[in-house]
């Protein structure tokens, strides 16, 4: 390729950066959805591209080598308290207090 193609290539596609990243995500989903539902010239471009649908949905899930519970959230009260998501903590605290109550009851 020569230096005026990689030029004029990079002309025709300078809107694709990192920022516009979700907008044309989005966009391109709406697309495969309903062509119909974006505007022509976003539609030419896409039909130009030339992505099947199973491509574009296996790429849409990921990785094929993805652990599916990954990553592992720690929920442990240091956590909590830097995200303030108390939920696992709290859940956590009632069940041994359940369990202290059952255990300190007179029978």
């Amino acid at each position: 390729m020569s230096r005026q193609e990689a030029n004029a290539a990079f002309a025709r596609t300078s809107f694709l950066y990192g920022a516009n990243a979700p907008f044309i995500e989005d966009l391109y989903g709406r697309y495969e959805g309903d062509p119909k539902t974006v505007d022509s010239e976003w539609r030419e471009f896409f039909d130009s591209l030339r992505d099947g649908r199973e491509a574009v949905a296996r790429f849409a899930r990921g990785p094929s080598w993805r652990n599916p519970d990954w990553p592992q959230l720690p929920h442990d009260e240091l956590t909590a308290a830097l995200d303030a998501d108390w939920r696992e903590v709290e859940r956590g605290l009632g069940d041994k207090l359940k369990a202290k109550a059952q255990a300190g009851a007179p029978n």
